[in-house]
């Protein structure tokens, strides 16, 4: 296991120059007299270094140090280091790498026109490390329990148009959306109902980028609007547009749109 090394004592003080197996005392006088000892040490020669992530060998890292440049996620994970000489080896309990990178947004929420009484999606999409946390704000007001990547509002009502933004925060760092614009339109209005025998022909001014669906009852005493079959969901063109609805059968109907 390597070379011995030997240092002989008197009592506890170190005999000068008396380093080997065997101690010597030529002309011994009483001040010699006491209780000698000898301390060996046996060099068991150089220490090496292996660092490991998990049970892979990081190639080239045979120093007591490990040093990573330029860290990126790839290189989290958890590492130790085997120590070893002629005597043997001894492995290190293992570190935890954890790399911060501060939140990126990739895809900013977009506006949306949105009709009184609709839903108002908006949402973000965003990467960093570790778990990123989302705010969203009206304006400068923050928006109570709007925590997630995604934003809904409903029913959507006059107040709720304005300018939105939502913040991304992790332990690295944050940064804060561009801002959406929400614009809400009035409930549609019709401007006209024509008649060809059974069908009726239900005309309005329209919005892009929302869509109708016509509903209809017998009498104003229901309480159930019903959509008529072929007039639902039907996208505004921007301007003069007309719905219809083909079995208009009974005397009297009532009609109403709404917007989505």
């Amino acid at each position: 296991h390597g070379t011995l090394t030997y240092q002989w004592k008197k009592g506890a003080t170190d005999v000068v120059g008396a380093t080997s197996a065997t101690l010597t005392i030529a002309n011994a006088q009483q001040s010699d007299e006491g209780s000698s000892t000898v301390v060996g040490n046996a060099n068991h020669g150089t220490l090496t270094y292996q660092w490991k992530k998990g049970a892979t060998d990081v190639v080239g890292a045979t120093s007591a140090t490990l040093t990573i440049a330029n860290a990126q996620q790839s290189d989290e994970g958890s590492y130790t280091v085997v120590v070893s000489n002629e005597a043997g080896s001894v492995t290190s309990s293992a570190a935890t790498l954890t790399v911060l990178v501060s939140p990126t947004i990739t895809t900013q929420p977009v506006g949306v026109t949105v009709a009184l009484g609709g839903t108002i999606n908006l949402s973000v999409i965003a990467s960093g490390s570790p778990t990123l946390s989302y705010q969203w704000f009206k304006g400068s007001t923050l928006i109570a329990g709007a925590t997630s990547a995604s934003l809904a509002i409903s029913p959507a009502t006059a107040g709720d148009a304005g300018s939105y933004t939502v913040k991304v925060s992790n332990g690295a760092g944050s940064v804060t959306s561009s801002a959406a614009v929400v614009q809400l339109l009035g409930a549609p209005t019709i401007t006209a109902i024509l008649y060809y025998g059974t069908a009726a022909e239900v005309q309005f001014n329209s919005s892009t980028g929302v869509l109708y669906t016509l509903e209809s009852k017998n009498s104003l005493s229901d309480t159930t609007w019903t959509p008529v079959p072929g007039a639902e969901h039907v996208p505004g063109v921007g301007g003069a547009m007309s719905v219809y609805d083909i079995n208009a059968s009974t005397p009297t109907r009532f009609y109403r749109l709404r917007a989505e």
